[in-house]
Protein backbone atom coordinates (compact mmCIF):
# COMPACT_ATOMS: atom_id res chain seq x y z
CA UNK A 1 0.00 0.00 0.00
CA UNK A 2 1.46 3.50 -0.98
CA UNK A 3 1.81 6.09 1.43
CA UNK A 4 -0.05 8.73 -0.06
CA UNK A 5 -2.32 7.02 -2.79
CA UNK A 6 -3.18 10.42 -4.24
CA UNK A 7 -0.03 10.92 -5.38
CA UNK A 8 -0.42 7.80 -7.50
CA UNK A 9 -2.31 7.91 -11.06
CA UNK A 10 -5.75 8.13 -11.15
CA UNK A 11 -8.77 5.96 -11.43
CA UNK A 12 -12.10 5.08 -12.78
CA UNK A 13 -14.39 3.03 -11.95
CA UNK A 14 -17.35 2.19 -15.11
CA UNK A 15 -19.81 0.34 -12.97
CA UNK A 16 -22.81 -1.59 -15.31
CA UNK A 17 -25.24 -4.52 -14.90
CA UNK A 18 -22.81 -7.44 -15.50
CA UNK A 19 -19.49 -6.37 -14.55
CA UNK A 20 -17.16 -3.26 -12.60
CA UNK A 21 -14.07 -2.08 -14.33
CA UNK A 22 -11.24 -0.12 -12.40
CA UNK A 23 -8.77 1.19 -14.93
CA UNK A 24 -5.49 3.31 -14.65
CA UNK A 25 -2.43 3.73 -16.72
CA UNK A 26 -1.23 1.10 -18.45
CA UNK A 27 -4.29 -1.46 -16.81
CA UNK A 28 -7.70 -2.25 -16.17
CA UNK A 29 -8.98 -4.48 -13.76
CA UNK A 30 -12.51 -6.31 -14.25
CA UNK A 31 -14.83 -7.50 -11.34
CA UNK A 32 -17.62 -10.18 -12.54
CA UNK A 33 -20.95 -9.27 -10.41
CA UNK A 34 -22.68 -12.69 -11.41
CA UNK A 35 -19.32 -14.22 -10.06
CA UNK A 36 -18.47 -12.05 -7.48
CA UNK A 37 -14.66 -12.10 -8.32
CA UNK A 38 -12.02 -10.20 -9.88
CA UNK A 39 -12.34 -11.81 -12.98
CA UNK A 40 -9.56 -10.27 -15.33
CA UNK A 41 -6.48 -7.92 -15.16
CA UNK A 42 -5.19 -6.66 -18.12
CA UNK A 43 -2.05 -4.87 -18.49
CA UNK A 44 -0.74 -3.39 -21.82
CA UNK A 45 -3.59 -4.84 -23.54
CA UNK A 46 -2.72 -8.58 -22.12
CA UNK A 47 -4.90 -10.24 -20.12
CA UNK A 48 -3.17 -12.23 -17.55
CA UNK A 49 -5.65 -14.15 -15.69
CA UNK A 50 -7.14 -17.81 -17.26
CA UNK A 51 -9.19 -18.27 -14.32
CA UNK A 52 -9.84 -15.38 -12.17
CA UNK A 53 -9.89 -15.48 -8.14
CA UNK A 54 -12.51 -17.37 -6.16
CA UNK A 55 -12.51 -17.99 -2.76
CA UNK A 56 -10.60 -21.70 -1.99
CA UNK A 57 -11.25 -24.04 1.27
CA UNK A 58 -9.59 -27.03 0.65
CA UNK A 59 -5.95 -28.85 -0.24
CA UNK A 60 -4.97 -32.09 -1.27
CA UNK A 61 -4.39 -33.65 1.38
CA UNK A 62 -1.24 -35.31 3.05
CA UNK A 63 -0.36 -38.57 4.82
CA UNK A 64 -1.11 -37.25 7.93
CA UNK A 65 -4.86 -36.20 6.93
CA UNK A 66 -5.34 -39.68 5.23
CA UNK A 67 -4.48 -40.70 8.75
CA UNK A 68 -7.02 -39.11 10.73
CA UNK A 69 -9.76 -39.35 7.90
CA UNK A 70 -9.56 -35.44 7.31
CA UNK A 71 -10.64 -35.79 3.23
CA UNK A 72 -14.13 -37.58 4.54
CA UNK A 73 -14.58 -35.36 7.64
CA UNK A 74 -13.91 -32.04 5.53
CA UNK A 75 -15.58 -32.52 2.48
CA UNK A 76 -17.91 -30.59 3.18
CA UNK A 77 -15.79 -27.90 2.28
CA UNK A 78 -14.09 -29.40 -0.91
CA UNK A 79 -16.28 -27.46 -3.34
CA UNK A 80 -17.92 -24.65 -1.05
CA UNK A 81 -15.73 -22.11 -3.18
CA UNK A 82 -18.14 -23.07 -6.28
CA UNK A 83 -21.11 -23.59 -4.55
CA UNK A 84 -21.17 -19.92 -2.64
CA UNK A 85 -23.74 -17.32 -3.64
CA UNK A 86 -22.96 -13.77 -4.17
CA UNK A 87 -25.21 -11.15 -1.92
CA UNK A 88 -23.93 -8.08 -2.17
CA UNK A 89 -21.07 -6.25 -4.71
CA UNK A 90 -20.20 -2.48 -4.48
CA UNK A 91 -17.65 0.05 -6.24
CA UNK A 92 -16.49 3.37 -4.38
CA UNK A 93 -13.55 5.58 -4.89
CA UNK A 94 -12.11 7.08 -1.96
CA UNK A 95 -8.80 9.27 -1.75
CA UNK A 96 -7.82 7.73 -5.16
CA UNK A 97 -8.26 4.37 -4.06
CA UNK A 98 -11.24 2.03 -5.47
CA UNK A 99 -12.53 -0.34 -3.13
CA UNK A 100 -14.89 -3.47 -4.71
CA UNK A 101 -16.77 -5.10 -1.41
CA UNK A 102 -18.06 -8.28 -1.99
CA UNK A 103 -20.79 -10.56 0.22
CA UNK A 104 -21.48 -13.97 -0.54
CA UNK A 105 -22.91 -16.98 1.58
CA UNK A 106 -22.33 -20.63 1.49
CA UNK A 107 -25.86 -22.73 2.34
CA UNK A 108 -24.57 -26.10 3.07
CA UNK A 109 -22.52 -24.58 6.16
CA UNK A 110 -24.01 -21.32 6.48
CA UNK A 111 -21.02 -19.66 6.50
CA UNK A 112 -20.75 -16.17 5.39
CA UNK A 113 -17.58 -13.96 3.82
CA UNK A 114 -16.53 -10.54 2.60
CA UNK A 115 -14.03 -9.70 0.71
CA UNK A 116 -12.80 -6.36 0.40
CA UNK A 117 -10.66 -4.98 -3.18
CA UNK A 118 -8.51 -2.05 -2.99
CA UNK A 119 -7.39 -0.78 -6.18
CA UNK A 120 -4.65 1.73 -6.28
CA UNK A 121 -3.06 3.74 -9.27
CA UNK A 122 0.02 1.95 -9.29
CA UNK A 123 -2.08 -0.94 -10.47
CA UNK A 124 -1.52 -2.77 -7.17
CA UNK A 125 -4.13 -4.93 -5.64
CA UNK A 126 -5.27 -5.63 -1.86
CA UNK A 127 -7.44 -7.94 -1.02
CA UNK A 128 -9.20 -8.38 2.80
CA UNK A 129 -10.82 -11.90 2.68
CA UNK A 130 -12.59 -12.84 5.36
CA UNK A 131 -14.88 -15.30 6.50
CA UNK A 132 -17.68 -12.88 8.98
CA UNK A 133 -19.70 -16.26 10.67
CA UNK A 134 -20.20 -19.72 9.94
CA UNK A 135 -21.40 -22.66 12.33
CA UNK A 136 -19.58 -23.85 15.16
CA UNK A 137 -20.10 -27.50 14.38
CA UNK A 138 -19.15 -27.11 10.89
CA UNK A 139 -15.67 -29.31 10.37
CA UNK A 140 -12.49 -27.34 10.54
CA UNK A 141 -11.62 -25.90 7.23
CA UNK A 142 -8.36 -27.62 5.74
CA UNK A 143 -7.06 -24.71 3.95
CA UNK A 144 -8.98 -20.71 3.78
CA UNK A 145 -8.07 -17.90 0.63
CA UNK A 146 -8.06 -17.24 -3.02
CA UNK A 147 -6.69 -18.86 -5.70
CA UNK A 148 -6.40 -18.19 -9.39
CA UNK A 149 -4.59 -19.09 -12.89
CA UNK A 150 -2.12 -17.34 -14.73
CA UNK A 151 -1.86 -17.46 -18.16
CA UNK A 152 0.35 -19.79 -20.57
CA UNK A 153 2.81 -17.19 -21.53
CA UNK A 154 3.70 -16.50 -17.45
CA UNK A 155 5.99 -19.99 -16.87
CA UNK A 156 8.94 -18.04 -15.44
CA UNK A 157 9.62 -17.09 -11.48
CA UNK A 158 12.48 -13.94 -11.17
CA UNK A 159 14.95 -15.51 -8.38
CA UNK A 160 17.09 -13.49 -6.12
CA UNK A 161 20.75 -13.58 -6.36
CA UNK A 162 22.57 -16.01 -3.68
CA UNK A 163 24.51 -12.73 -2.59
CA UNK A 164 27.74 -11.82 -1.18
CA UNK A 165 29.24 -13.92 1.75
CA UNK A 166 28.42 -11.89 4.30
CA UNK A 167 24.32 -11.88 3.83
CA UNK A 168 25.13 -15.78 3.62
CA UNK A 169 23.27 -17.92 6.10
CA UNK A 170 25.84 -19.37 8.24
CA UNK A 171 24.76 -22.53 7.58
CA UNK A 172 26.24 -22.04 3.82
CA UNK A 173 29.87 -23.44 3.50
CA UNK A 174 31.42 -20.82 1.33
CA UNK A 175 33.74 -23.82 0.77
CA UNK A 176 30.86 -25.09 -1.67
CA UNK A 177 29.77 -22.18 -3.20
CA UNK A 178 33.39 -21.18 -4.06
CA UNK A 179 33.29 -23.30 -7.12
CA UNK A 180 30.49 -21.35 -8.57
CA UNK A 181 30.84 -18.74 -11.11
CA UNK A 182 29.94 -15.21 -9.89
CA UNK A 183 27.25 -14.28 -12.40
CA UNK A 184 25.31 -17.69 -10.56
CA UNK A 185 26.06 -15.84 -7.27
CA UNK A 186 24.95 -12.20 -7.74
CA UNK A 187 23.01 -12.27 -11.06
CA UNK A 188 18.74 -12.51 -10.56
CA UNK A 189 18.11 -15.48 -12.47
CA UNK A 190 14.36 -16.95 -13.92
CA UNK A 191 13.49 -20.42 -12.84
CA UNK A 192 10.63 -22.20 -14.47
CA UNK A 193 7.05 -22.97 -13.01
CA UNK A 194 7.69 -27.10 -13.73
CA UNK A 195 10.85 -26.87 -11.64
CA UNK A 196 9.68 -26.19 -8.73
CA UNK A 197 7.42 -29.11 -8.09
CA UNK A 198 8.76 -33.31 -7.87
CA UNK A 199 7.09 -35.71 -8.88
CA UNK A 200 6.15 -37.51 -5.61
CA UNK A 201 2.98 -39.96 -4.43
CA UNK A 202 1.84 -37.84 -1.89
CA UNK A 203 1.40 -34.14 -1.43
CA UNK A 204 4.41 -32.97 0.63
CA UNK A 205 7.77 -31.05 0.45
CA UNK A 206 11.08 -31.60 -0.10
CA UNK A 207 13.80 -29.67 -0.63
CA UNK A 208 11.39 -26.54 -1.44
CA UNK A 209 10.04 -28.76 -4.40
CA UNK A 210 6.25 -28.99 -3.79
CA UNK A 211 3.69 -31.90 -5.21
Amino acid sequence: QPTQSTDLPGLEITDTDHLIEVAGEDFKITFDRRKGNLSQYNYKGIDLLEHGLESHFWRAPNDNDLGNAMQGRTAVWRNAGKELKITGIESSMDNNIGRIQVLSEHDTTDTQLETNYFVYGNGAVKVNHQIKNTKSDNPEIPRFGQKMSLTGGLAAVPMNPIGTGKHLHPSIDMKVLSGIRPIHMFARRKRGIKQMFGGWLYPMERLGLWQ
